[in-house]
């Protein structure tokens, strides 16, 4: 209801002459020299109708009730002072010739809850803000931040060279097999002049990420046996030790709504509410540095295995990279007595998608002389496939079964904190195309 202020000695004053001093009324409003005065509440239960209505609803509740009750149709007991009831109901709230009702006494407590809840609202957010920035901070000095910069870099200097190659090679694979080639690769130029155009738009930003910060004593510092910091936690990884070390954080997501927007046939839009749970294990210093060992170990292997594994495809070179650390580093943890800290990636889901990797793999794959292994024409093809659809059919299939929501739980014990989280829906990652091939990929190296 849209309030009208009359201060005293304005034009409006004559219309509260005559009206008790604390309880002045305007129509759609109140009068300045009472502000807590308002259209009564019963006008609109006489009238049958939900305080606040418009104009229109107030005037066809009356004419229903007019017809009703008007003494010349209804010759009833008490007919002709229900008329006068709701006349002087639609007066009020209409032509403003009534008393109005005083505000609710809860209104104020009501208002006072609500400050207090966006208070709270607002306090929450600023503590997610500053936790989000601290995580940040965290990573950006790890060697992983700066591993990462340098993939990053290596990835932006070889996409330029990859568009222009995508544009330039379907021409040659026209003139020098047939023309009609050129039809089949077409959609190949479109990408390659996507990407310069989107390089020659970020290009005063394209290089600059960020300064690598990692020094040669960092590097062996990280490697090195960490410095002991007592508490009074007990270590996760190893048995009757200190939590002394350095915690490991472990960062779970739950979907809890999605909203699909439809403007068109082939314009359609997806919006993912999720929220997290961030949790710190406690760890030993020793824990710490076996650990710390097993993630450069994964390194070596992981980048020299795209170097020195004999084979002729690099989609073979890295497997044999991730199982042959992965079989070292288990023999380390087992000879130390540490625990591994990523074994909580370990899912069904995430084993099946890799099985379905493998074979597809050796379904394209050709042997060579020895252990070469050569991979088809339609490589290309296959491995997007992979990456873009097998996510989608992974959900359509086994989505209909009663055991979905269990292939995203580990297959080892993680304790009752981690299992109880499982229980609620929360997982690893959400399964975008790359994120689910990647991501644990990524937490296993590091």
């Amino acid at each position: 209801m849209l309030a009208l202020f009359a201060y005293p000695g304005s034009k409006n004053d004559s219309v509260c002459q005559g009206i008790p001093q604390e309880k002045y009324y305007i129509r759609y409003g109140i009068c300045s020299r009472s502000l807590k005065t308002m259209v009564s509440l019963n006008s609109y239960k006489t009238l049958g109708i939900k305080p606040g209505a418009d104009e229109l609803t107030v005037k066809k509740a009356y004419r229903k009730l007019a017809k009703k009750y008007h003494p010349d149709k209804n010759s009833s007991p008490g007919a002709a002072r229900k008329f006068q009831e709701i006349t002087r109901a639609y007066e009020e709230l209409i032509k403003g010739q009534a008393l109005p009702y005083e505000r609710d006494p809860g209104y104020a407590r009501a208002d006072d809850i609500l400050r207090k809840e966006r208070q709270k609202a607002r306090q929450r957010a600023e503590e997610k803000r500053k936790a989000q920035k601290e995580a940040e901070d965290r990573f950006r000095k790890s060697p992983a931040y700066d591993l990462l910069l340098i993939f990053h870099y290596a990835g932006r200097a070889l996409l330029i060279p990859v568009a222009i190659a995508a544009i330039i090679i379907p021409f040659i694979l026209a003139i020098a097999i047939e023309p009609v080639v050129l039809a089949g690769t077409f959609y190949f130029i479109i990408i390659g002049s996507f990407l310069l155009w989107h390089i020659y738009t970020k290009r005063e930003t394209w290089f600059k990420l960020g300064n690598i910060t990692t020094s040669w004593a960092n590097l062996k510092s990280y490697f090195g046996k960490p410095i002991s910091r007592p508490t009074k936690d007990h270590c996760c990884y190893t048995s009757n030790q200190q939590a002394d070390g350095k915690p490991y954080r472990i960062k779970l997501v739950r979907i809890k709504d999605v909203k699909v927007k439809s403007f068109g046939v082939l314009d359609h839009q997806a919006s993912i509410k999720q929220t997290s749970a961030n949790l710190v294990i406690p760890r030993c210093a020793r824990a710490e540095y076996i650990h710390n060992i097993c993630s450069g170990i994964r390194i070596t292997f992981v980048i020299g295995a795209l170097f020195l594994v004999p084979f002729t495809s690099i989609l073979w070179r890295l497997p044999i990279g991730i199982l042959s650390a992965m079989l070292i580093c288990i023999s380390i943890q087992k000879l130390a007595g540490v625990k591994p800290k990523t074994s909580y990636l370990l899912t069904p889901a995430l084993l099946i998608k890799t099985g379905i990797w493998l074979l597809v793999l050796l379904s394209i794959s050709k042997l060579g002389p020895g252990i070469d292994i050569q991979l088809n024409e339609y490589k290309f093809i296959v491995i997007a496939g992979l990456l873009f659809l097998l996510d989608m059919l992974f959900d359509l299939l086994l989505g209909l079964f009663p055991f979905y929501h269990r292939l995203f739980k580990p297959v080892t014990s993680q304790g009752r904190i981690l299992s109880n989280l499982y229980r609620k829906g929360f997982q690893n990652n959400i399964d975008y195309p790359f994120v689910s091939v990647f991501f644990p990929m990524f937490r296993w190296i590091f």
